[in-house]
């Protein structure tokens, strides 16, 4: 359940962090826009005051429509047109020449005689007029926003300023040159409020804060949906694995009685009979103690009881699983191969039953997915001085490659194409891999071939030494 809540928690903090950055990038695309039409504005404002302080010298330059630069890769050198001086007939011949305009020899440039006259006006002992630039600029630009305008000289000095310029303002342009000769520079600081925004993108973000609050609620109700499932479940299982654990007593009691019915009976059919029965008990008593311990997988560590036994103890485990699973199988023609690599003498500390059921699935599954001429070959083996590994190889359906990684998960089947459907609950392997895990051992698929209908190998691995 905590993993849930990770996730709940994740889910939240991924959901506002993609409608914060929305609301941010609105923002700066908004700020952006505000600075572009700022210096539109500003520009216009500049050209409007400069056409304050010129208006009476502007009676001498009507005839001008604009001034003509000549190109510095030309051989003329460069006409400074100012606003007394007239086109000579000389220079209005130069200028029409389309061959002149057509090589880049002149350019015609209006704005340059706003530039010009800026340093005209300059020279003649009027700069800039800031408090008129200021009214101009508010009036043009139809917002209220708190600026500031400084005025300096070319040698950094404050000619004039207006406005808080210790104010902390959220946009402050660069240096404007006022003019070509450069003797005035103008910086302007506004503090471009956030209310505008807020105001202009009030239903952007209604729907932004609507879309979360949705977005939460259902995160919410799937949480409290999924932990109301998880406790159901639990319950569930709880109900569950007590019927079956209920189940085990009765089922030892069946096994114990036929297990001395068929040591006294001299009948060989009924013995035979018996046998048979006894044998599908022991496989039930396996499936339910496979269900239990797969129940139990995440929530309690398997008690080992670890006993002294000899190899001996092994083979005559395997011998009367052999005979035992016969009678599951007895349509099937089977032949086992039996080899131990372990001296007799050797003490191992195992525990035996869980060894046995271990061993009952992988014989089991050998006999269960294989056709008929079923050969099974057990080794027995220590690779080292604390470790018992038994080897089984079958000649069987094989398992593809694809499939391997998944064998030994909790009701996990093999997919069978082609093949005869076969009864199982996916519960064999994993019961006996954390059997192994228990014993500080494993439970492999040492099969290499990358091909089916080859069989498979299993290899069980457990630590004998007394203690874990």
């Amino acid at each position: 359940m905590k993993r849930h809540y990770i996730i709940f928690v994740f889910a939240i903090f991924a959901v506002v962090a993609l409608q914060v950055n929305f609301i941010v990038s609105q923002h700066q695309n908004y700020f952006a826009k505000q600075v572009s039409t700022i210096n539109s504005v500003l520009a216009v404002s500049i050209d409007k005051e400069l056409y304050i302080r010129n208006q009476n010298s502007l009676e001498n330059i009507t005839e001008l429509q604009s001034i003509i630069f000549l190109n510095k890769t030309s051989s003329s050198a460069i006409a400074k047109i100012s606003k007394n001086l007239r086109f000579s007939p000389e220079l209005q011949k130069f200028a029409n020449d389309a061959s002149h305009r057509k090589n880049g020899m002149i350019v015609l440039n209006d704005r340059f005689v706003n530039h010009s006259s800026q340093d005209d006006v300059f020279d003649d002992g009027i700069p800039l007029n800031i408090v008129a630039l200021d009214s101009i600029f508010k009036a043009q630009l139809e917002l209220d926003y708190h600026t500031a305008f400084t005025l300096y000289a070319k040698n950094d000095s404050v000619l004039s300023s207006i406005g808080d310029t210790k104010r902390d303002y959220n946009y402050t342009s660069s240096p404007k040159q006022i003019g070509m000769a450069g003797h005035q520079f103008l910086i302007t600081q506004i503090d471009i409020p956030l209310s505008n925004f807020l105001e202009q993108s009030i239903w952007i973000l209604t729907l932004s804060m609507l879309f979360i609050s949705i977005s939460l609620i259902t995160l919410l109700y799937q949480l409290t949906t999924i932990r109301r499932k998880t406790n159901q479940i639990k319950q569930s299982e709880l109900a569950i694995n007590g019927t079956i654990h209920d189940l085990k007593s009765p089922l030892n009691s069946a096994v114990t009685m036929l297990s001395w019915f068929e040591m006294t009976e001299i009948d060989v059919q009924k013995k035979h009979l018996l046998s048979s029965s006894l044998a599908g008990l022991k496989n039930l008593a396996l499936n339910i103690e496979s269900l239990l311990t797969n129940a139990r997988n995440d929530k309690t560590k398997i008690t080992v009881h670890k006993e002294k036994i000899t190899s001996v103890d092994i083979l005559n485990t395997i011998e009367q699983l052999q005979t035992e699973l016969t009678f599951n199988y007895p349509s099937k023609a089977k032949t086992f191969y039996i080899t131990n690599n372990i001296p007799h003498t050797k003490t191992l500390y195992v525990d035996k039953m869980h060894l046995e059921n271990i061993m009952r699935n992988i014989i089991d599954n050998a006999l269960k997915y294989s056709n008929n001429d079923v050969e099974i070959g057990i080794t027995i083996d220590s690779p080292c001085s604390n470790s018992l590994k038994i080897s089984t190889q079958d000649n069987g359906w094989g398992i593809d490659p694809r499939y391997r990684r998944k064998l030994f998960k909790q009701f996990y089947r093999v997919p069978r194409k082609g093949k005869n459907d076969v009864r199982g609950f996916g519960l064999g392997l994993a019961f006996a891999k954390h059997i192994a895990k228990s014993h500080g051992g494993d439970i492999l698929l040492e099969s290499s071939e990358n091909h089916t209908n080859i069989g498979s190998k299993f290899a069980v691995i457990f630590n004998i030494e007394e203690q874990l």
